[in-house]
């Protein structure tokens, strides 16, 4: 999925194979700032480090970018902002290419 087809408030899903990731984000001094989406390629299922966790396949509302001028000192990969478990947290750059428009589906 390219970043230029986004629309704020359409649903986002992991392609098949893909989950969603939650990394913490260090700062300078190590300590955690925060935390961002990634997620985990469908090609290397296998690799999984400690620090990662997992947090499933569900659709996320995407909010719109990130204004620089608005995230204060807390910097984290990507622009971009969905919404998870209440809050909005970026996604990281590399992960859009495995992301698409979630299905729809039919109640």
């Amino acid at each position: 999925m390219r970043v230029r087809d986004l629309e704020p408030g359409m649903l986002i899903e992991p392609v098949e194979g893909a989950s969603w990731i939650l990394v913490p984000w260090r700062g300078h001094d190590g300590k955690v700032a925060g935390e961002y989406l990634s997620v985990k390629a469908p090609t290397r299922p296998e690799v999984h480090h400690s620090w990662e966790k997992p947090v499933g396949t569900d659709p996320l509302l995407y909010i719109g970018p990130l204004s620089r001028a608005q995230d204060g000192d807390m910097h984290t990969p990507g622009r971009q902002l969905v919404l998870h478990a209440g809050l909005a947290l970026s996604v990281d750059p590399s992960s859009w290419r495995y992301l698409k428009p979630a299905e729809k589906t039919s109640v």
